[in-house]
């Protein structure tokens, strides 16, 4: 059901012909490999010191749809969740924008756990991008006392490097 401030729209504003509703998903445009650091740090119930302690830099590669994620930890590039998943992150454009995403539960030897992380971009231009990181835990059933459920986000600017 459309809400009642788009169901009031006119009918040219819902016309199939509008340029912007003729794009068709192009994850091409986005391959490549980004690199950047987060400019801004939120969260809530976290040491952001701590927490972002050598992880403040990621690297994006992203490949027709699908990406891997890496974070400069102990001066080198480490693979987020490789050590758990062999899964990529996936990777859903619309003209300029898009939302790189992953989400994934499990149990370890403490909790039942909840993790997600997202990366929304822009393109500013062919070798540059605005992003927005969030991540979202919510560790449940615990064993140990944890920090329970807990979101940090932060801005980058990601370079396009290849």
């Amino acid at each position: 059901m459309l809400s009642s401030c788009a169901a009031t729209q006119t009918s040219a504003n819902l016309n199939p012909s509008h340029t912007h509703m003729n794009s068709k998903p192009n994850p091409s445009q986005f391959n490549g490999t980004w690199v950047g650091e987060l400019l801004s740090l939120n969260g809530v119930q976290i040491d952001q010191e701590e927490i972002y302690a050598g992880t403040r830099k990621f690297k994006i590669e992203i490949l027709d749809g699908r990406g891997l994620i890496y974070q400069w930890k102990s001066n080198k590039w480490q693979r987020f969740w490789q050590d758990k998943y062999t899964d990529y992150f996936l990777v859903y454009p619309n003209d300029t924008n898009a939302v790189v995403y992953q989400t994934k539960s499990g149990r370890d030897a403490n909790c039942l756990w909840v993790e997600t992380w997202t990366f929304n971009i822009t393109k500013t231009d062919t070798h540059t991008a605005n992003a927005y990181f969030n991540r979202t835990v919510n560790n449940r059933e615990c064993k140990i006392e944890d920090d329970g459920i807990w979101n940090k986000s932060g801005s980058l600017i990601l370079k396009r490097i290849d």
